[in-house]
C-alpha cells in the first residue's frame, strides 16, 4: 500500500486527510453536467468519490451515479449517507472489476491524480478507457500542473476552504491544512504534477485524447481540469 493511500484509508476527520468541501463538491457537479452536457438517463462513474458531496445535486438533475473509492470509511459513509437514493449506487472493488465495456457516459476522478504512482495512474486511465461509451468523456478535475508553486496552492486552499466558509468550518479545515502539511513534510511525501505534454502522453497510451479546459472545475484557480475522450 503506498503512502497515500494508507493516509486516506485513516477514518477521515477533523484530524484526518483533508477532502473537497460541500460548497465546492456542489460547484464541481454543477460544471461537470454543464461542461460533459450530462442528460437526465446519464450513467457516471465517481472513481476517488471520497465524501461523494455532489452526488445529490447529480441524482437530482436525474444523473445515475456510481460511487468508488480505494478507502473503505468514505464507501461506508457513502453507502449510508445514499442508502436511500436510487440513482446512487456504492460500489466494491468486485463490483467496480464487472462493470461492462463502454457503459458511462462519464468518468470523473476529482482531486484523484495528484495522489497517484505511475502504476496507480496506469490502472485507472485503463479501467477509464474500458469504461467508457464512444461518445463518454473522462475529467480529471484539480490536476496540479508543474508550475504550481506552494504559494499558489496555500492562497486557493485559503479562498476555498477558511474565507468562504462558515467560522467554525474555517477552523476546522484550516486545522486539517496543517496537519495535512505536517504529515506530507514529516514522511517526504509530494503532490504529483503534471506537465501537459506527459498528461497527453500516458491518455494518448490508453486511447483517450485529452486537452485542458478554460477554468477548473473546483474553485483552485492554480490547478486545472482536463477533458478527455476515446480517440
Amino acid at each position: 500500500m503506498s503512502r497515500w493511500l494508507q493516509i486516506w484509508q485513516e477514518q477521515s476527520s477533523s484530524l484526518g486527510p483533508r477532502t473537497t468541501t460541500p460548497a465546492d463538491a456542489r460547484v464541481v457537479a454543477e460544471r461537470v453536467i454543464d461542461e460533459l452536457q450530462l442528460n437526465p438517463g446519464a450513467r457516471i462513474l465517481d472513481w476517488g468519490c471520497g465524501p461523494a458531496h455532489g452526488s445529490e445535486l447529480l441524482a437530482e438533475r436525474g444523473i445515475e451515479v456510481l460511487l468508488f473509492d480505494r478507502a473503505h470509511h468514505f464507501i461506508q459513509a457513502a453507502s449510508q449517507h445514499y442508502a436511500s437514493c436510487e440513482r446512487v449506487h456504492v460500489l466494491n472493488e468486485s463490483e467496480l472489476r464487472e462493470l461492462p465495456e463502454h457503459s458511462m457516459d462519464a468518468v470523473l476522478l476529482c482531486s484523484v491524480l495528484q495522489y497517484l504512482d505511475d502504476t496507480e495512474v496506469n490502472d485507472v486511465l485503463q479501467l477509464a478507457s474500458r469504461l467508457l461509451k464512444p461518445s463518454g468523456a473522462l475529467a480529471l478535475i484539480d490536476v496540479i500542473p508543474k508550475a504550481q508553486r506552494l504559494g499558489s496552492e496555500l492562497r486557493d486552499v485559503l479562498n476555498s476552504d477558511v474565507l468562504a466558509v462558515a467560522p467554525s468550518a474555517a477552523a476546522r479545515n484550516l486545522l486539517a491544512l496543517s496537519l495535512s502539511l505536517g504529515r506530507r513534510l514529516r514522511w517526504g511525501l509530494h503532490l504529483r504534477r503534471f506537465e501537459a505534454s506527459e498528461l497527453i502522453e500516458v491518455l494518448d497510451r490508453h486511447g483517450l485524447r485529452g486537452s485542458p479546459c478554460a477554468h477548473n472545475f473546483k474553485p483552485s484557480r492554480s490547478r486545472q481540469t482536463w477533458i478527455a475522450k476515446p480517440q
